[in-house]
This record gives structure tokens, C-alpha cells and sequence, in this order.
């Protein structure tokens, strides 16, 4: 398995995936003018995917500024609020984007997470509470679409250059990525 030195660790080959996860959330999150916080990946013995090879082990973590989300839901149903919770959406539906553009299909065990956090989103916009009703499964799929086009602009390099710092360093902040977005 080919690896990537990174700040006096080895970042194996297949943790690439997870950085482009996590950047996409994170290039998503600044686009949108969303408090990013810091975006990570970590390696170790408590983190397992489904699709990564046996015995590997890492987990990646996309975080806005500590009460950001409760800040919004206590504001609707201000116009306000309900956009700020609409590009949140966005910004989980980035790693569905993320893991599709690496080549797993839509509705992948990957994606579980992520589309939780949309329905989610849903939930507190009084669309529904499940990813099985009519007007969360639009909600879901125009969430996945404003990401695609977010990650798009620029013709995804923004997006390449958070992935190969993240992938580098492990962790960014938010004015971190801001600057390499930026």
C-alpha cells in the first residue's frame, strides 16, 4: 500500500478518500458563508469504514463554531434561519457528492451519516422526519445538487487544494481553509 508523508506520519493511500470528504464538506461550508470551525481526519485503531480494506482504520470530522446549528433552529422561522439551514444541508449533503465522485453509488452505507444530518436539516424545517417522505427526499436531493454546484465552481481546484492540505496536515482551521478557498 503506497502512503503519503505527512507531518512525520505516514497518510496511507486510501485516507486520500477521506480528505476529499472532509474537504468537500469543509470548501462547501466556507462557500456558503458558514462558520467552519476546523475540518480532520484521524487514523487510529477506534475508526473502521465499511469499504476501506481490512484493518484499516480512519475517521474524518467537518466542524461549524460550537451552538451554530441550535443558533438557527431557535431563530425559524425567520427567512434568515431557514437559508442558513438550507446551505448547512448543503454542506452535509458535500460528502455524499465527495463519495460518489470517488465512485461509490448513491445510497452506499458511506452515506449514511451525511444524509442523516440532511434530514435533519428537513426536520427542523418542518419538511418531515424521514428520509422516506416525499417532501425530505426533495429537500435531500436539492441539498445534493447545491453542493455539486458549489464544488464545481473553479472546476473543483478550490476543492483539490483543501484535500491535499488536509491531507498533509490532518487538520485545518477554518481561516485555513477560507485561504485556500479564497
Amino acid at each position: 500500500m503506497k502512503a503519503k508523508k505527512s507531518r512525520g506520519t505516514l497518510l496511507p493511500r486510501w485516507a486520500l478518500g477521506d480528505a476529499r470528504h472532509e474537504a468537500a464538506h469543509a470548501v462547501v461550508a466556507v462557500r456558503l458563508g458558514l462558520p467552519l470551525a476546523y475540518t480532520s481526519i484521524e487514523i487510529g485503531d477506534d475508526h473502521r469504514r465499511p469499504w476501506q480494506p481490512s484493518g484499516v482504520r480512519s475517521a474524518g470530522y467537518t466542524s461549524l463554531a460550537e451552538g451554530t446549528a441550535q443558533a438557527w433552529v431557535d431563530a425559524l422561522p425567520a427567512p434568515t434561519a431557514r437559508a442558513a439551514i438550507e446551505a448547512f444541508a448543503a454542506q452535509c449533503a458535500a460528502g455524499i457528492v465527495a463519495d460518489m465522485d470517488m465512485g461509490l453509488p448513491q445510497g452506499h452505507v458511506s452515506h449514511r451519516d451525511d444524509t442523516q444530518e440532511v434530514v435533519q436539516c428537513a426536520f427542523w424545517l418542518r419538511l418531515g422526519e424521514s428520509g422516506a417522505q416525499p417532501a425530505v427526499r426533495t429537500f435531500v436531493a436539492a441539498a445534493v445538487r447545491r453542493a455539486v454546484d458549489v464544488l464545481a465552481q473553479d472546476d473543483g481546484t478550490a476543492w483539490w487544494h483543501v484535500t491535499v492540505a488536509l491531507a498533509k496536515a490532518t487538520k485545518l482551521t477554518g481561516a485555513e481553509v477560507r485561504a485556500l478557498v479564497q
